[in-house]
Parts: C-alpha cells; sequence; structure tokens
C-alpha cells in the first residue's frame, strides 16, 4: 500500500520497509481507531514493528510488470485477484514456460 502511494519510485528500486512502518505510523497518528473500525486484530497490527531499523528493500511490481520481467521464459496462462480486503494487492499467477524453455 505504501509503496503504491508514492514511497516506490520503480519497481526495480523498490521501498525500504522501514519506510512503510514511518508511513503507517503517520496514518495511525492521523487516524488513531483506524485499526479497529476496520477490525484489524492490533495483534496483527503491531506485526509492523518488524519492520523498525530494517533497511532491506520490497518491490511491489504490478502485474504487467511480472509479465513483463519473466515474458522471455514464461507466458501467462491466468491470473485471479482474490475478494478479500487488499485482494487486488495478492494476485495469483500461472504461467507456462514458454516453447524450447528447458
Amino acid at each position: 500500500m505504501a509503496a503504491r502511494n508514492g514511497h516506490q519510485e520503480n519497481v526495480q528500486q523498490g521501498v525500504i520497509v522501514e519506510e512503510i512502518y514511518r508511513a503507517w505510523k503517520r496514518i495511525e497518528e492521523q487516524w488513531p481507531s483506524l485499526s479497529e473500525k476496520a477490525g484489524w486484530p492490533r495483534a496483527t497490527v503491531d506485526t509492523i514493528n518488524l519492520y523498525v531499523g530494517r533497511k532491506d528493500r520490497y518491490a511491489f511490481p504490478t502485474v504487467d510488470e511480472l509479465n513483463d520481467a519473466f515474458s522471455i521464459y514464461l507466458k501467462p496462462v491466468s491470473t485471479a485477484f482474490p475478494d478479500y480486503d487488499f485482494g487486488e494487492c495478492c494476485p495469483s499467477l500461472v504461467y507456462c514456460r514458454r516453447n524450447g524453455q528447458d
């Protein structure tokens, strides 16, 4: 979510996970009851604290970016998006090997 809201300039660069943590903390400051109103368990929300001080990078490619990256070796077969909250961020992708690939 944070990556799609301006923290990830491009998929190659990704986003430093501590930046995701800081973005979430800013949201919590503005809307302290957000988690409760959304029905998110506090224990689940608090897992964001694992990102404190982390310099790892996560990348959030779009389906098109993944298809482009894999296009030399794989052909897209299907894409399915779950119907739960934020399911649009968690597609299941099925590929098959392109002919001539071992």
